[in-house]
């Protein structure tokens, strides 16, 4: 599968203090299952994606 087209310039990933749970994120969401990823689905209708919005839809 291909990675998420907007991962090179995702400020989650970009930003994130937690180096070994991003990589597990990337994984999952970025360079797997992309489409089911809560940035991906904001950003692809168009709409503002929350800085601090996790790829499973939790904020923190």
């Amino acid at each position: 599968m291909a990675d998420c087209e907007f991962l090179a310039k995702c400020p989650f990933f970009n930003n994130i203090a937690l180096p070994a749970t991003a990589e597990i994120l990337k994984k999952r969401y970025c360079k797997g299952d992309f489409k089911n990823c809560a940035r991906y689905q904001l950003r692809k209708a168009g709409k503002e994606v929350p800085e601090n919005l996790w790829p499973d839809g939790k904020t923190g």
